[in-house]
């Protein structure tokens, strides 16, 4: 295993090839992360400072450095410890300034956020340099009404989007040209059910699961939302209902405070519009739509993999695909996308794989917001 350590214009600093464990988190719907073990040498240390840039010989996935710590371990080894987050954390050094109305595909959403907020804003000081965008003709999805919030930090602004139009994406570099690319992907169809592409199933009983975990929570479900709009002393708030024909058990009622949507605005040339009601309430129910996934029931299996099984990692499987897995003595059978890949390293050349299937518990950040929209 060699890591190449750029700095950010891409200029290769150097190699390291003495590393004692890497630990390489992949995410399909939110920036990946990453935590580096090395010995400390002098060599490492003018290597791993802030903001370099990391990634595997051979690779096109990378990673800046958020933090090094240098410390002595219980053996008496010097040791210096890195963390950093995959290049797709840098859409959050962006708020998206200008509103965004529009009815479109996500892809398209997503593509306009970046863009206007990163790769080719109106104020060329707000611009990541070397960063182009790749293509989306071969994305299909259909269009979604959508607003964004005022203010909203860009990489929170995407991640949503991305998680309610299953797709994911990331900031990969080209070393040879210099040039980052932003890509929006979306995964395979491997279930079992399919005919078009091959077909990816794990479980036990095909020696590809080393150890297996399955979580089932409803602890986080919300079904059903109330959703706020505008507040002014003229007219009463306007209030629409998302899922409102649940009924009994099966509704889980939460507000949403979507007041920040105005139904009269002006536009970035000054020009004053007003919505129907019609068209505002759809605006406040795709919001509505949007929050509830924030809300979801959680199901995830969260698997060791046995790399040397019938199932080649990045060929038969890779991030983001949608496979099936079996567990037939706990009697799950289900469809479910690779949302998060582990690539342990450490003292072999090949890494351990860990795979969440599915849903995984909401993160921090996740949880407060959920508290901010109730």
């Amino acid at each position: 295993m060699e890591l190449i350590v750029y700095n950010r214009d891409l200029i290769t600093q150097g190699v390291i090839d003495k590393i004692i464990s890497l630990v390489w988190v992949r995410r399909f719907y939110s920036p990946g992360e990453f935590k580096l073990l090395v010995p400390f040498t002098e060599k490492h240390k003018e290597l791993l400072k802030m903001y370099g840039i990391i990634t595997k010989r051979g690779d096109t996935e990378a990673a800046e450095i958020k933090s090094v710590h240098i410390r002595k371990n219980t053996q008496g080894m010097e040791e210096i410890e890195v963390h950093g987050k995959f290049l797709s954390n840098w859409i959050g050094k962006r708020l998206v300034l200008n509103l965004i109305r529009e009815t479109a595909a996500p892809q398209h959403l997503i593509s306009r956020i970046v863009a206007e907020n990163v790769t080719n804003p109106a104020n060329p000081l707000r611009r990541l340099n070397n960063i182009l965008q790749s293509s989306i003709a071969h994305i299909v999805r259909g269009h979604v009404e959508y607003i964004s919030e005022p203010f909203i930090n860009a990489l929170i602004a995407t991640q949503n989007l991305a998680k309610i139009s299953a797709l994911g994406f990331n900031i990969l570099v080209n070393a040879r040209t210099r040039i980052y690319y932003f890509n929006i992907v979306e995964g395979r169809n491997l279930t079992s059910g399919q005919t078009v592409n091959h077909v990816a199933v794990f479980s036990v009983d095909f020696d590809n699961i080393l150890e297996q975990s399955y979580e089932h929570s409803t602890e986080q479900k919300r079904t059903m939302a109330y959703v706020g709009g505008e507040e002014n002393a003229l007219t009463p708030q306007r209030v629409v209902e998302v899922e409102r024909n649940l009924s009994g058990f099966t509704r889980d009622e939460v507000f949403i405070n979507a007041s920040d949507i105005n139904q009269t605005w002006r536009d970035n040339i000054g020009i004053e519009h007003t919505m129907t009601n019609a068209q505002y309430d759809a605006l406040l129910h795709q919001r509505g739509i949007q929050e509830l996934t924030y809300f979801s029931v959680v199901e995830a299996f969260s698997s060791k993999i046995n790399t040397y099984a019938n199932l080649k990692y990045k060929v038969d499987y890779d991030l983001g695909d949608i496979v099936t897995c079996i567990d037939r003595r706990w009697g799950i059978v289900t469809n479910v996308p690779i949302t998060e890949i582990t690539e342990v390293y450490q003292n072999h050349p090949h890494p351990e794989i860990e795979i969440v299937f599915g849903e995984s518990l909401p993160t921090l950040a996740e949880q407060i917001r959920k508290i901010n929209i109730q």
